[in-house]
Parts: C-alpha cells; sequence; structure tokens
C-alpha cells in the first residue's frame, strides 16, 4: 500500500518528527481532518509512521483484522518516514541553489546592460 503524499500529508509527519509521540487526539486537534484515523493508519501500514497504545505496546495494523486507533494513540516517524522528508528537502534545495544563481546572474547581466 502506498500513500499519496499531499501538502497536510507531509505536514503532518514534519510536525511528527519534530514532535514525537503526539497523541492522535493531538494531532488532530492541530491538523482536523487531516490527521483522521485512516490516514494515520495508512501512513503506519506503509512503515512512515510508527504507532503504540497508551500502555506502550506496538500497534499491528497489518496484521490485524480490524483497524482501529485511539485518541491517546501515540505517533512516530519511522527510519522511512525520516528518509522521505529528507529526500524532499534534498531535492528542494538541488533545484533552488541553482535557480538562484541563474537569477542573480540574468540580474547582473541585464544591469550591466544598461
Amino acid at each position: 500500500m502506498e500513500v499519496y503524499f499531499d501538502r497536510e500529508t507531509r505536514k503532518i509527519l514534519r510536525y511528527i518528527k519534530r514532535h514525537p509521540s503526539k497523541t492522535l487526539k493531538e494531532l488532530q486537534e492541530k491538523f482536523g481532518d487531516a490527521a483522521d484515523s485512516m490516514t494515520m493508519i495508512n501512513l503506519c501500514i506503509s512503515d512512515y509512521l510508527v504507532c503504540t497504545h497508551p500502555d506502550g505496546t506496538m500497534t499491528a495494523f497489518k496484521s490485524m483484522q480490524e483497524w482501529k486507533t485511539y485518541a491517546e494513540d501515540k505517533f512516530w516517524v519511522s527510519p522511512k518516514g525520516k528518509k522521505l522528508l529528507e529526500d524532499r528537502f534534498d531535492r528542494l534545495w538541488q533545484w533552488c541553489i541553482p535557480t538562484l544563481i541563474s537569477i542573480a546572474a540574468l540580474i547582473v547581466s541585464i544591469m550591466s546592460a544598461h
């Protein structure tokens, strides 16, 4: 199963990376419908997040017959989720820096022509 990463989903991952062990209730208060139970379960099944129950046991959504999350379940970003965020950041800088250099060169060349 693969997850579609829209802007809100990436925001949720970045937030959990910066603030680990947030509960489902806290995430839903912050992100509203974007952090619904099914989105969180899909992120866990796809190995982007890790979920634990309040007693500290891991949630194994892949082997469960019934997928449920509870308000006090806590979430952490998995290594796969961290890699996704880092790769996206790296791709941003791969085109951002050359673009800025090109814009600066264009401005200098326009100013020197006048």
